[in-house]
């Protein structure tokens, strides 16, 4: 199937209501093209009560990541591809969506934080805002959150991302600033 039709079948599912086979997702998900995986990863995150048989939680997280590190590497302008600031948008929603999934193992959370603090390393000041302002300071909103990136402190280029982050987030925190 090309990419025009793979799209549009991707985009009768988003259209529709009813249940997504699961085996069409993880098969959409295995494309290497942005813009498949882009109207995949949308699908999984808009409708992820929909999703109907097994797969494997683990190859899931895989290629969320797998995902996110192109785009906010690769910083794609198309249609359904994630640009840098909404990947890093999209990949903070998959944060916040497996903490509260009980089903989805610890290890993706860490996957997530190893995979932000690489790129964060290795990444231009572009790349560095983005991660920070589009992710980091909306995830530092939860106190709990903040508390899980806390070893970021011990890192020398982490800790001031850490504390950039935090001095965003602490004022959501309960009883800062009338909240």
């Amino acid at each position: 199937m090309d990419r025009s039709q793979t799209l549009a079948e991707i985009r009768s599912f988003l259209e529709a209501d009813g249940a997504i086979p699961a085996h069409h997702l993880l098969e959409w998900m295995e494309s290497d093209d942005l813009e498949v995986l882009g109207a995949a990863i949308t699908l999984l995150r808009d409708s992820p009560h929909r999703i109907q048989g097994g797969f494997k939680q683990d190859r899931m997280v895989h290629r969320v990541l797998h995902y996110h590190r192109r785009c906010l590497l690769e910083n794609p302008q198309g249609e359904c591809a994630h640009n840098r600031y909404q990947a890093g948008v999209s990949l903070r929603y998959f944060f916040f969506q497996f903490s509260a999934d009980e089903q989805i193992p610890g290890r993706a959370l860490a996957a997530i934080k190893t995979m932000l603090a690489e790129l964060y390393r290795s990444g231009d000041s572009e790349l560095r805002a983005c991660i920070m302002t589009s992710c980091l300071e909306h995830l530092f909103e939860s106190r709990r959150i903040a508390a899980y990136f806390s070893d970021w402190q011990e890192d020398p280029i982490l800790a001031a991302a850490y504390t950039e982050a935090l001095e965003w987030g602490r004022n959501f925190w309960p009883g800062q600033h009338g909240y």
